[in-house]
């Protein structure tokens, strides 16, 4: 069945040899200079990944500082922003508690005059209906002097 002839295996062998050295003068060049393009093409876009990798890292580094920074900012502008509402809610009450106090003062001295007056004219009528009682009850048995001293008692008495 198989058999094995020396002068075909021969022929093979050389046949074989020949398709070797064409294949390598015209085939194994081309194909490795197209391996060698490949090999080049993927290494230069593994380089770009790994720069567009490094240069992401990069961006979201910064982000995140700046993200920070904003986080910062917000912290202190709203901290501003609280001191300045309690100095001037701080101001307000100072300010309407000193106005309260000098309507209520106002207020005060206004009643403090009004009293005084309103006495002074009790004082005076009193006085006046106390003349006139007394020189109804007394007619002219006392002297003026007398009549004086005791409408001056009688002030002194209701002060």
């Amino acid at each position: 069945m198989f058999e094995i002839l020396p002068n075909v295996s021969f022929w093979t062998i050389i046949n074989f040899i020949l398709l070797l050295i064409i294949l390598r003068i015209f085939a194994w060049k081309p194909i490795l200079s197209v391996i060698e393009k490949r090999e080049k093409k993927i290494q230069d876009s593994i380089d770009r990944a790994d720069e567009a990798q490094k240069e992401a890292e990069k961006k979201l580094q910064e982000h995140k500082e700046l993200l920070e920074k904003l986080k910062r900012e917000s912290v202190d502008i709203i901290s501003l922003a609280k001191e300045r509402a309690q100095k001037l809610q701080d101001e307000i009450l100072k300010k309407a508690e000193t106005d309260a106090k000098l309507m209520i003062g106002k207020a005060k001295n206004e009643i403090t005059l009004e009293k005084e007056k309103a006495l002074e004219e009790i004082k005076a009528k009193v006085a006046d209906i106390s003349v006139a009682l007394a020189s109804k009850m007394i007619s002219k048995s006392i002297s003026p002097d007398d009549h004086r001293e005791l409408i001056n008692n009688a002030i002194k008495e209701l002060e």
